[in-house]
């Protein structure tokens, strides 16, 4: 994704509520009628909803991609609301994943990505662990750099 959409709602009494990608808008279709404070928590669970399930399918996707590139292969998978972390990867081989990586480019997905199947190999940031990193993406540092520039824009909404 990473890149700006158009939030679009329409209420419509015979609409099925739920959320799609069309022509560069994401489209929520609820029911009309709701009070503006439930209507905007609705709104908010249904877009967190999709966003999640939207990265859950990159997430396999890039997985299966680096995993074989590194000989490595995460335990477990956890997509969740991190406050101050992107990723992490816990001793066991577990890689949790912050959901709102979705609204960065694939490029930076792909970092994260990266960094933490790399941390099932070095669990640490010594030199071993970045000489890792960047022999599957050279561009790292440009990559981590524009994540801590850009990537608190990203927690707008929510």
């Amino acid at each position: 994704m990473g890149k700006p959409y158009t939030l679009k709602v329409v209420r419509q009494k015979k609409s099925i509520p739920g959320v799609h990608l069309k022509k560069g808008n994401i489209i929520v279709s609820i029911s009309p009628g709701l009070e503006e404070e439930k209507e905007r928590e609705l709104i908010k669970e249904m877009l967190t909803k999709w966003y999640k399930d939207s990265f859950g399918d990159i997430v396999r996707e890039r997985i299966e991609k680096y995993s074989p590139e590194l000989n490595v292969a995460p335990a477990k998978i956890f997509i969740k609301n991190q406050k101050t972390r992107w990723g992490s990867c816990s001793t066991k081989g577990n890689i949790n994943l912050n959901w709102l990586l979705v609204m960065t480019p694939l490029e930076i997905i792909d970092y994260v990505i990266v960094h933490e199947l790399s941390h099932l190999k070095v669990m640490n940031h010594s030199q071993e662990f970045w000489t890792l990193v960047e022999s599957i993406l050279p561009d790292y540092k440009e990559r981590r750099k524009w994540l801590k520039e850009n990537g608190t824009k990203k927690t707008i909404f929510f």
